[in-house]
């Protein structure tokens, strides 16, 4: 099965899709970061197709506005969401429902 699914491209560097993986139908917008091979997916909670299309260039002129504003882009950097998740499964750990040599093997990734 197609991760991308219904893929509609609205302008250079902003498109709409489903996913594939998941059981709604909800589109999703993906914007390419000008001037980085870094992108930003955003769920936008809809099924209508316009209704996702005007979210996605809502959204589009937001980070645009942010980066010429220098204001960041993503809301937490990745090393602060992996620390959150290995203290999630430190505290799993304790409560016996991982083992704690798991949560050692996700540490030393």
């Amino acid at each position: 099965m197609a991760f991308i699914t219904d893929k509609e491209k609205l302008k250079i560097g902003l498109i709409i899709f489903r996913r594939g993986d998941v059981e709604h139908r909800n589109f999703y917008c993906r914007i390419k970061l000008p001037n980085e091979d870094r992108y930003k997916t955003i769920a936008l909670r809809t099924s209508d197709r316009q209704a996702a299309s005007e979210q996605a260039f809502d959204h589009d002129a937001d980070i645009r506005f942010r980066i010429k504003h220098d204001v960041p882009v993503f809301n937490r950097p990745f090393r602060q969401v992996a620390e959150e998740y290995i203290a999630l499964l430190q505290h799993r750990a304790k409560l016996g429902e991982v083992s704690v040599d798991s949560v050692k093997n996700v540490a030393n990734r």
